[in-house]
């Protein structure tokens, strides 16, 4: 038997590509599964040679959106389909698919800022030609109770553009829903040039879950998907097309949690009018913005850290002698050098105090306490 895993070029090393990809591979691993992986038609053909004398290969399609077509037309119906955490299309009813449930968690995220009493939202920074984040923009204009139904979408995927539509925005906002964490993370540090208070006037929140949601200041409400329950959906289907050899197609929606944090903890917040302040210079923007692929390298080390790690972080954070950082993580010094040059490695940084300053920049030392 073999899984044949196919994704976007690069989505792999992102931090949710990563982390959905092992926990693929893990369970993968525990049911003694052969798996490979393929970006195009030729490693795909090289796949099929390598795994020719198994009993059974299945398409796992992680992350493929605009390919999804060229991917089924490739395979036809000589090799079943498991469609992992994709938005519907055409070809729902003849592959089996495990969803990740966006309309559930809209609704169950708007409830969340209903009920602090905001009533005057808006969403921001979905990716508009991307088919998630399209369901995403229509699942949220139909369930938003707000008059206004404000959505300030991109087509580049900047976040520049989206602010841009923000500060124009003549209306009172009192919620602001980003579609992920890093852009919220982002919006929340350009929001504290703004105001330093501003989590009092203004609820924000995001469409997505990262370790370094929990750990930011103040930390965010967002909502979650069972990754590891999805990687074991999909192995469980998976099971059921070779044990039952003509199955029809199985659709399966994930429970998604909304886990509320600090970031949505202010009732009856007074909104911000954000045509009425003073934007921030482009400069001091631009210099925020870009340190979004920071972030992301962040999350990549933290999905990946332990409790060792987390003492070293919080050690570097509070600039603690080394010995000092080695009882408390128990480990040698050697351990606690090879670990902060990975850091360094993952983070792209030169020294230890560019890499304490980005801990510093992005994670609260009292939240990471709980780690340790």
């Amino acid at each position: 038997m073999a899984l044949l895993f196919t994704y976007k070029k690069g989505w792999q090393e992102s931090a949710i590509g990563k982390l959905k990809i092992k926990t693929l591979v893990e369970e993968a691993k525990k049911k003694n599964i052969n798996y490979d992986f393929f970006l195009n038609k030729e490693e795909f053909d090289d796949c099929l040679k390598r795994y020719k004398n198994e009993d059974n290969c299945i398409l796992i399609l992680t992350n493929l959106e605009n390919e999804f077509e060229f991917v089924y037309e490739l395979c036809g119906e000589k090799i079943p389909i498991i469609n992992a955490m994709l938005p519907n299309n055409q070809f729902l009813n003849k592959v089996s698919s495990v969803y990740e449930n966006d309309e559930e968690a809209i609704i169950n995220s708007l409830e969340v800022v209903k009920k602090m009493g905001c009533n005057s939202l808006v969403a921001l920074g979905l990716l508009s030609k991307g088919r998630k984040d399209n369901l995403k923009i229509q699942y949220y204009k139909k369930h938003d109770y707000s008059k206004n139904k404000v959505v300030f979408d991109t087509k580049s995927g900047r976040i520049i553009e989206s602010l841009n539509k923000l500060f124009k925005y003549d209306k009172r906002v009192d919620a602001i829903i980003c579609s992920n964490d890093f852009q919220a993370i982002i919006i929340s540090k350009i929001f504290e040039l703004i105001d330093p208070t501003w989590n009092k006037k203004v609820l924000l929140m995001s469409w997505s879950n990262s370790k370094l949601s929990m750990l930011t200041s103040p930390s965010l409400t967002t909502y979650a998907t069972n990754i590891k329950g999805a990687a074991k959906e999909i192995i469980h289907i998976y099971n059921r097309i070779i044990k039952y050899k003509n199955i029809s197609a199985i659709q399966t929606f994930l429970k998604t949690e909304i886990i509320e944090r600090e970031s949505t903890s202010t009732k009856n917040p007074i909104g911000i009018n954000f045509s009425d302040v003073k934007m921030p210079s482009k400069e001091n923007i631009r210099k925020i913005i870009s340190n979004m692929r920071t972030i992301e390298k962040l999350e990549l080390l933290l999905i990946e850290a332990d409790k060792t790690d987390y003492h070293i972080i919080y050690g570097l954070m509070k600039k603690l002698p080394r010995t000092t950082i080695c009882n408390h993580a128990y480990c040698s010094l050697s351990t606690i050098k090879y670990r902060i040059n990975n850091y360094k490695k993952i983070i792209n940084c030169d020294s230890i105090d560019e890499l304490s300053e980005v801990f510093n920049n992005f994670i609260d030392p009292n939240k990471l306490i709980d780690f340790l």
